[in-house]
């Protein structure tokens, strides 16, 4: 049988409840009771105070601390102490309480009982807690309102310069049409003036023949 801890410890302040925890484990391979006595039974509530442990099995026993009437000073030595005895339970108690039982299984069995004193320290100290990080719902709404700012701010950037991208690209498309428009007007005029000098040959060739042919005749 194995029982712990060796110190029960309660915490400041001493004028209100706490508890703490006996393990009473089986370690071998045969039934056992065991039962919990204490030096100041009006400081404390004990459960289970009695119970079977069957091998291999774990009983955790809690033990509260009812509170002093005043916070002691800080020197004061507990002398509060528990006793875990333990007795071999080879038969089958049935429905009978361990309480009840007990007087005959310590009478039979007194010899081979396990026991172990554990002692009890105030301290004086408040216990620290696990930190937990408590988040507020103020914090989560504000928390969830920046997200939702933060991308409304970037679907605004976003659809300025989209918009900006637009205001530029418009004239240039527009330029550049007029670019192209104007390209068009300098090769039909190349073309025009190529066409001009042409025609006037023609009319000169014409006027030549014309001019022969009236000497010849």
């Amino acid at each position: 049988m194995e029982f712990k801890p060796d110190y029960l410890h309660y915490y400041a302040p001493l004028t209100g409840q706490s508890t703490d925890y006996i393990t009473v484990t089986n370690t071998g391979d045969q039934r056992y009771v065991f039962k919990v006595k204490t030096t100041s039974p009006k400081l404390y509530c004990v459960r289970p105070t009695a119970a079977i442990v069957k091998p291999g099995e774990e009983v955790k026993v809690e033990v509260i601390f009812l509170g002093l009437t005043e916070e002691p000073v800080p020197e004061i030595k507990c002398k509060d102490k528990f006793l875990v005895i333990a007795l071999p339970a080879p038969y089958d108690l049935k429905d009978t309480p361990v309480t009840e039982a007990w007087p005959e299984l310590e009478a039979e069995f007194k010899k081979d009982s396990v026991s172990k004193k554990i002692k009890v320290k105030y301290v004086m100290e408040p216990k620290q807690k696990e930190h937990v990080l408590a988040v507020s719902d103020t914090t989560v709404q504000d928390t969830i309102k920046a997200n939702r700012d933060g991308i409304s701010d970037e679907k605004l950037q976003e659809e300025r310069t989209t918009s900006i991208t637009e205001d530029t690209n418009a004239p240039l498309s527009t330029a550049s049409s007029k670019i192209v428009d104007t390209g068009s007007s300098v090769v039909d005029g190349s073309i025009e003036t190529e066409a001009g000098p042409n025609s006037f040959l023609i009319i000169l060739i014409a006027l030549l023949v014309l001019l022969l042919g009236w000497l010849y005749y």
